[in-house]
């Protein structure tokens, strides 16, 4: 659903994981400010509110996940390049080779 978040550069997920917190922030900062309030603005102030709560929430949970499983994701991608270099090369892989034989053994039979 969201393959982009660990595409991106790190810097990228950083500055995104700082805006996550930074709309925490000021939903803290505006909490008192919200309570004063009455009537209609009152519910707008909360409504808002709530959304900056959620999509900074959002924000820091996507970013802090990419972040940590950052090196790992590129892992499995540097050996399947290395699978499919050889395959291009013409370098048989061990379990390629065994299955030869096989084939080799029941067309005998």
């Amino acid at each position: 659903m969201f393959k982009g978040w660990n595409d991106a550069p790190k810097a990228s997920l950083t500055i995104r994981l700082l805006i996550g917190a930074y709309l925490l922030y000021i939903d803290y900062q505006v909490y008192g400010d919200v309570m004063a309030r009455e009537g209609i603005s009152k519910l707008v102030m909360i409504i808002c509110m709530i959304l900056f709560a959620v999509i900074g929430v959002f924000l820091m949970i996507m970013s802090g996940r990419a972040l940590l499983g950052a090196g790992e994701d590129k892992k499995p991608e540097k050996e399947a390049d290395k699978e499919a270099d050889k395959e291009q090369a013409g370098i048989p892989d061990r379990g390629q080779e065994d299955h030869e034989k096989d084939k080799e053994k029941d067309s005998a039979n």
